[in-house]
């Protein structure tokens, strides 16, 4: 089912499937949000749980018993009940079930708020661990941006500014795989710009690990459109597209895909959160549309 919240800035279309955003519009009616061209990418802005990315033959081990969970996990593609929704904010909530214990053995609760402010988005997440023992997770967003906004552009015209200037290297992707190498290769120096074109992503994301800043944005050299992407606390920043599609994500993360040596354990797996029985978690990120 399809939620719209707004005020006098923005108008935002949410499903309660996946708890995805499918719309983000700004006060002149310009929607800057993917539109899910199966062409390209068949989603706008998806919730990564309960893992990060890919697991080395799409499985894990926990407590001797082998378990199989698909790239980002299942969230993405279950409906959330909706626990409120007003003019300015709508909240949902995905429980664990049988089938969402036949792939991660843990009793849950993962609530999802999106709630306006001017011309901003808040998104908050919440974990509630409801087993006996000891939770371990990955949680991320992941939401596409139109890039170019109109006809007249081209993605030459686009580049990432980040809020601080950064000596960055970069996580290395295998394409094929979706797996981690253990190297790494520089790709920043001092700087705070990434200036995108075909090329940007034919290897894959670009994936940083620990940045200064705390705030990414795609602007462009021909207007004064922009949108940024606020994520404090995350430890993990994705930028990625597919070569030739005309849209970037900004995707702040906790947890990423295995490396390619993974043994498959999660208790050694890097990037989880580790949530004590009846514990919650709590993290949130924002969206900033500008003109």
């Amino acid at each position: 089912m399809t939620y719209t919240i707004k005020n006098e800035y923005l108008q935002v279309s949410l499903d309660s499937k996946g708890a995805e955003m499918t719309s983000l519009v700004d006060k002149a009616g310009i929607n800057y949000l993917w539109t899910a061209d199966p062409k390209h990418w068949a989603r706008h802005a998806p919730v990564l749980f309960p893992i990060v990315g890919k697991l080395k033959n799409n499985r894990y081990t926990y407590r001797q018993k082998e378990y199989s969970l698909g790239q980002h996990g299942f969230a993405r593609d279950l409906e959330f009940e909706v626990l409120s929704d007003f003019n300015s904010s709508v909240e949902f909530l995905l429980k664990s079930s049988p089938y969402t214990k036949e792939k991660f053995p843990f009793d849950f609760e993962l609530s999802i708020r999106y709630a306006l402010e001017k011309n901003k988005i808040h998104i908050f997440y919440n974990v509630r661990n409801k087993d006996t023992l000891t939770m371990l997770f990955s949680i991320g967003a992941h939401p596409g941006f139109r890039c170019p906004l109109y006809d007249n552009e081209s993605i030459n015209d686009y580049y990432i500014q980040f809020n601080k200037s950064e000596t960055a290297h970069i996580m290395l992707l295998n394409h094929e795989t979706g797996l981690f190498e253990r190297e790494t290769a520089p790709l920043l120096k001092n700087e705070d710009k990434i200036f995108l074109d075909h090329t940007t992503f034919e290897n894959d994301a670009l994936v940083f690990k620990g940045l200064r800043s705390t705030q990414a944005t795609i602007k462009n050299h021909k207007n004064l459109h922009s949108v940024t992407v606020g994520f404090e606390g995350f430890p993990y920043l994705g930028l990625w597209s597919k070569p030739g599609a005309p849209f970037v994500c900004i995707e702040p993360w906790f947890g990423h895909a295995d490396f390619k040596d993974s043994d498959g354990s999660f208790e050694s797996k890097e990037g989880l959160i580790s949530l004590k029985p009846l514990q919650s978690f709590e993290c949130s990120f924002f969206i900033q549309l500008d003109s």
